[in-house]
């Protein structure tokens, strides 16, 4: 899969809903991603450039359209990776009037920003839309809570584990699992050091339950094995 961004003016609005959401299976209808068009700036962000920083004020939402990007926190002794976001997710969580955490770009990526005042607006005029960003926003609290789950674990294997399923569910289309994270960035959401992430994803080739390729991308090579580590935790 090629890292490089195509240009920003390709795209249009689109919310990924996983499987679990109440809304509308295939996300936007044509004519809502060309109202929020017309609301939005499309823009291009390089890989490790932030889209926007914890405590800044919040005027806007973001709309992933191409790419993948980090919410990081920092804390006493780093940083620590609270979610990651793909094409057709949201961002801009706030309190206050400030963003609540970091968002920055882990590979080129391609985004809207999408005016509060004028969302608001368009909101108010729109029940389904509401309803819409409404089930966005609480897929995105619950991809925060994920995380809290995986490192309640204690077995680096096990983590591991949780946090390529998180990226099969994101990419669940795909015959393998594109990762286009370092082995830090997997260390820093699963609370681990780049050393166990790597003994961890040797030990999974090992028994079989995995296989990886030079791309970086895994395939789940044995799905009962990999299932049985999930239901364990």
């Amino acid at each position: 899969m090629s890292s490089a961004a195509p240009a920003a003016h390709l795209f249009r609005p689109a919310i990924r809903f996983d499987a679990f959401a109440a809304g509308p299976a295939n996300g936007l209808k044509r004519a809502d991603r060309e109202r929020l068009m017309a609301i939005s700036t499309p823009f291009h962000v390089a890989r490790d450039v932030p889209i926007f920083k914890r405590g800044a004020a919040a005027d806007a939402v973001f709309n992933i359209a191409f790419g993948t990007a980090r919410v990081y926190r920092e804390v006493p002794n780093g940083r620590r990776i609270l979610a990651f976001l793909f094409a057709g997710d949201l961002c801009g969580l706030a309190k206050h009037g400030t963003y609540v955490n970091t968002v920055e770009a882990l590979t080129p990526v391609n985004a809207f920003r999408i005016p509060l005042e004028s969302l608001t607006a368009m909101l108010r005029r729109d029940a389904d839309l509401q309803f819409c960003f409404l089930c966005k926003a609480a897929q995105a609290v619950r991809e925060m809570q994920r995380q809290a789950i995986v490192t309640a674990h204690r077995h680096p294997i096990d983590r591991v584990v949780a946090f390529l399923s998180m990226l099969d569910d994101a990419q669940q289309d795909e015959e393998a699992i594109h990762v286009p994270m370092r082995s830090r960035d997997i260390a820093e959401y699963a609370d681990l050091s780049v050393d166990e992430v790597r003994r961890a994803l040797d030990e999974l080739r090992r028994e079989g339950v995995i296989e990886r390729a030079a791309d970086r991308s895994v395939r789940i090579t044995n799905r009962r094995r990999f299932n049985r580590r999930l239901s364990g935790m």
